[in-house]
């Protein structure tokens, strides 16, 4: 269900504060558009030189509607921009969320939004404002305490409902959502966005043939929303139907052809990796590979272990070997941050990379304001630390959340020692993923791309090389049961690349 963001006119509970109030939620919307408004031009101006953003750029630029154009970017939630096929636009989304956090007009704006409540007292739709601009800024339990507040005032009215259904679902709440879906329901059994929200947590629960049936319904209720038809096309693949899934796909892409267009290459290709049949692992050496990936064959699927970091082929040969990481906040010998150099020249004039490990005390020293110039040699673009396994020697980006780490990213949490602990369960849970989604394959493939010229990775004095694949070879051989191999991105940059290198199953003594 689409989300409107502009503010509407509300009767406040009291007269003595009904023109504050009124000057408080058009101060709200104000600094709300402003913040967009300077937030995508940022973005568009980073972004300028990238082909594949051009339809998006001629989009947001669009002179007779601009800001439509942005809010309507903007009313994507996360769970939704990742079942988008277009990967430039779930990267530029990503960016443009991050700008629109910086112009700290989110911030102003719930301020504003507590002020007209206290003078307002409990009115529904300043709680869903104010449940809204939490979401964005990612503080996603205010945001749901929020908008129960608005559900709890105003029942009767779909649009609360659909916020706390997509709001526990994105707390992770699927038991939750399954429950307030069901209950949502039987008061408005006809609202499509209800069984589609029910249909999630279905799915989530593991219950596919119910996901699929509530979003049969939803579609019999909305059958021009292509977002529906998407969603239905990859569970049946998921459940190898590839004949109703291919015919739900090509209705997505029929009904919104930027979004959702479709090869019949990349139609197989995900039916196969959605059913299970063929395994496709981003393997270093850093975060560009799952990036290029996602875009290149238009598939997503959950984190895997190598997607965030710097991982060279023996970091991902140790992990295989044992599949098990143990960081330790108390252990520097067990892992620490890093000081990164990019284009590292080693005493023969070869260029890689080089991580050198310091101490939190020190890197405390070095970093000291968001704007300085060095600052990416020391925390990564998202604000976290560079940080060594120093067991299976790969260096992780993304999940050591520094302070400078908003919150939509972090989740709040900056301290070093809670960091690792998550970072620890998070981890084994991605390599048991990947374990079990390459035994059960018949192909895996394990994706490497270097675009700078790289010749080694170095952590310390130690170097790694970055074009040696035996070892991984050998070992994803003895370690799977499918038909293993390492392919270079360049020879897999699309689905009908990926294609061509299956081959029937061979028997192994």
């Amino acid at each position: 269900m689409s989300t409107d963001i502009r503010f509407e006119t509300v009767h406040p509970a009291t007269p003595f504060s009904a023109k504050k109030a009124q000057l408080l939620y058009r101060a709200g919307e104000a600094l709300f558009k402003k913040a967009l408004l300077n937030a995508s031009r940022q973005v568009i101006d980073t972004l300028r030189d990238d082909p594949s953003l051009a339809d998006l750029q001629s989009q947001l630029t669009n002179e007779r509607d601009p800001l439509g154009n942005i809010e309507r970017l903007l009313d994507e939630t996360p769970e939704d921009i990742a079942l988008h096929e277009d990967y430039a636009f779930f990267f530029f989304f990503n960016r443009l969320r991050r700008a629109l956090y910086r112009e700290g007009a989110l911030y102003e704006c719930i301020g504003i939004l507590k002020e007209a409540i206290s003078e307002c007292g409990q009115h529904p739709e300043s709680l869903y404002y104010l449940s809204l601009a939490h979401e964005r800024s990612g503080d996603i339990q205010k945001a749901l305490a929020a908008s129960l507040r608005a559900q709890t005032l105003r029942g009767d009215d779909p649009k609360y409902r659909s916020l706390v259904l997509r709001l526990l679902l994105k707390n992770g709440d699927a038991a939750g959502a399954h429950e307030a879906a069901q209950k949502a329901l039987s008061l408005d059994p006809r609202n499509a966005d209800f069984h589609f929200r029910f249909s999630l947590s279905c799915e989530r629960m593991g219950q596919l043939l119910e996901a699929t049936e509530e979003l049969r319904e939803a579609i019999a209720l909305e059958g021009d929303n292509p977002h529906y038809h998407h969603r239905l096309g990859n569970l049946l693949l998921k459940q190898r139907n590839l004949k109703d899934g291919a015919k739900h796909l090509h209705s997505a892409a029929e009904l919104a052809p930027h979004t959702y267009r479709i090869t019949k290459d990349e139609l197989r290709l995900r039916s196969l990796i959605l059913g299970g049949r063929i395994a496709v692992i981003a393997g270093g050496f850093r975060c560009h590979t799952i990036q290029k990936l996602s875009s290149a064959l238009k598939f997503n699927q959950p984190s895997m272990p190598f997607d965030w970091g710097f991982f060279p082929p023996h970091s991902i040969v140790s992990i295989l070997n044992n599949p098990t990481i143990n960081l330790s906040h108390a252990d520097a010998t067990l892992s620490s941050p890093c000081i990164k150099s990019e284009q590292y020249l080693d005493q023969n004039g070869e260029k890689g990379i080089r991580f050198q490990s310091s101490s939190y005390a020190d890197l405390a020293r070095l970093i000291k304001d968001r704007g300085q110039r060095d600052l990416n040699r020391y925390l990564d673009g998202s604000c976290a630390y560079y940080t060594l396994d120093a067991t299976h020697q790969y260096v992780l980006a993304h999940y050591n959340w520094h302070e400078f780490a908003n919150v939509a990213e972090s989740g709040g949490v900056h301290s070093p020692e809670e960091n690792i602990r998550r970072i620890n369960d998070k981890i084994n849970k991605r390599i048991r993923r990947m374990f079990d989604l390459c035994e059960c394959a018949e192909h895996v493939f394990f994706i490497t791309y270097e675009h700078q010229d790289y010749q080694y990775m170095m952590i310390d004095d130690t170097k790694y090389d970055l074009h040696n694949f035996a070892d991984l070879s050998a070992t994803l051989e003895s370690t799977f049961q499918a038909q293993s191999r390492v392919v270079r991105f360049s020879d897999a940059d699309s689905a009908g690349k990926l294609l061509s290198m299956l081959q029937p199953r061979s028997t192994r003594p």
